[in-house]
């Protein structure tokens, strides 16, 4: 048995496939691969060891790892019978790099936790600097944390305030690296208003023929903060008759409060009335009563 075809020594970048080849003058031989002097158990259950593949093709014989690692540089030797070869690999270190960057995101308001801020590098272990608005975040205050899990980095701030509608950015620390940054902006959706129940919930109502009669219920919030302008309700009859201020009606704002009037009720206004904010509603009933009349006699 003669080599036909040596082994060449190698330079692979760390992450890239290393394949060592050989032809022999002879197929189907055993073959032993060794590294630094040191067989490579092939049927190993170590990672080390099981990243390694043994192939061979007729007379050419390969060994292949699909993605080196720094570890992986040595001398590679293969023995057949009384002969064997070497030669040697060298792994670069690949430049860090961002494969998923930072992308823009949406969250509500009053969020307990928002963690879908991330960027996934090429490389575990690598030390971030995390930035809101340009300047660095302090992880000792309570509002933010941070996460790795492998090649994965998250960002997590915690309960989502309006203000927090901000550029979040993270860059690797070091000058050779420093070029390496990923940024975006958290949109933060207002909370929609709210009917507070406890203290002024909508109620059902009576009240006598040609009597005016009041319902009123209270939001939790009178104007957008983001925006300033006044939260509008709308008030419908029976669900689908929207009601507007009238010679009958009178719909009247005070902060939060929200009033509709019915002037000089009529059994034909005993309905459901609501009152409707975006998607959200509550409702109470109307009943009017008739006048007793009081018969007298001369």
């Amino acid at each position: 048995m003669e080599f036909v075809r040596s082994l060449e020594s190698l330079t692979v970048t760390e992450g890239q496939p290393l394949k060592l080849s050989c032809t022999l003058s002879k197929e189907n031989c055993q073959v032993l691969w060794l590294k630094d002097d040191q067989e490579i158990k092939l049927d190993n259950e170590e990672e080390q060891d099981n990243r390694f593949i043994p192939t061979n093709d007729g007379r050419v014989y390969r060994l292949e790892i699909k993605e080196s690692k720094m570890i992986d540089a040595g001398i590679y030797t293969i023995k057949v019978e009384d002969k064997q070869q070497s030669c040697q690999v060298i792994i670069t270190e690949a430049p860090i790099d961002i494969v998923i960057p930072l992308n823009d995101k949406t969250c509500l308001e009053g969020t307990t936790e928002f963690s879908e801020f991330y960027v996934e590098l090429n490389k575990p272990n690598i030390n971030l600097v995390w930035k809101c608005d340009d300047e660095p975040i302090d992880f000792t205050n309570t509002k933010y944390s941070k996460l790795n899990e492998k090649t994965k980095y998250t960002l997590i701030i915690h309960n989502i305030e309006l203000s927090d509608e901000k550029i979040y950015s993270c860059q690797v620390s070091g000058s050779t690296s420093s070029r390496v940054k990923s940024s975006a902006q958290l949109i933060v959706d207002e909370l929609p208003p709210e009917f507070v129940l406890t203290t002024t919930p909508l109620k059902d109502q009576e009240c006598f023929e040609d009597e005016n009669v009041e319902f009123e219920c209270e939001l939790s919030k009178s104007k957008w903060k983001k925006t300033g302008q006044t939260i509008i309700c709308k008030w419908f009859r029976n669900i689908d008759r929207e009601l507007r201020s009238t010679a009958k009606y009178s719909i009247e704002r005070s902060g939060p409060m929200q009033k509709l009037i019915i002037h000089n009720a009529q059994f034909e206004d005993e309905a459901e009335y609501r009152c409707v904010i975006m998607e959200k509603f509550i409702a109470a009933k109307l009943t009017v009563k008739g006048k007793d009349f009081v018969i007298l006699t001369i």
